[in-house]
């Protein structure tokens, strides 16, 4: 059982997907890719291309992928695409999935425990502004930081503001034991 907070804090190895680095998953390649309708993000199905393109937005950061969405660099881009083809899709696809996963470990919350009121505006923002607002990030480091990471200190500043709806390490502890006992 991982402590989210801890993996959020100290899971930083992404891996090569098709031999190229990746960057941490950050809330700049969930709003993009999201925001493209990137299939392998969206719906956790999609194309080869779809995997080629997220493996390259999530190898860059968030200024550099805000220049490229408008002037995209295609020679590097058909290159990386070629070379990719040395790699058997199925295991870039796994290790993509998990990779994006790694970065996705959030915080357990008690179901009904918020106030009800779900986010209006893209969620990526709220964590955006709360990191730059509360923890001295500027935007662009918001941007670039990692998904669960984000939301962490998103969660460590609605738990100071009140929300009672997070799930202590102790909690999760003691509800395995009870599982484990047959008591639900």
């Amino acid at each position: 059982m991982r402590d989210a907070f801890f993996q959020a804090l100290y899971y930083s190895t992404p891996p090569r997907i098709f031999g190229r680095r990746v960057l941490p998953f950050s809330l700049s390649h969930s709003f993009l890719l999201s925001g493209l309708e990137n299939g392998i993000v969206h719906a956790s199905e999609g194309s080869r291309s779809d995997l080629l393109h997220a493996v390259w937005v999530c190898g860059i950061d968030h200024k550099s992928n805000s220049a490229n969405l408008l002037n995209p660099p295609l020679l590097r881009m058909m290159w990386f695409a070629a070379l990719s083809k040395r790699y058997n899709y199925e295991t870039e696809r796994l290790k993509f999935m998990q990779y994006v996963s790694d970065f996705l470990e959030v915080p357990e919350h008690w179901q009904g425990e918020s106030d009800g009121r779900g986010f209006r505006a893209p969620w990526q923002f709220h964590f955006v502004m709360t990191a730059a607002a509360n923890f001295g990030a500027t935007i662009d480091e918001a941007w670039n930081m990692p998904v669960a990471l984000a939301r962490c200190y998103y969660d460590v500043w609605a738990e100071s503001q009140g929300d009672k709806s997070l799930v202590s390490q102790s909690e999760i502890r003691n509800i395995a034991r009870m599982k484990e006992a047959g008591i639900e």
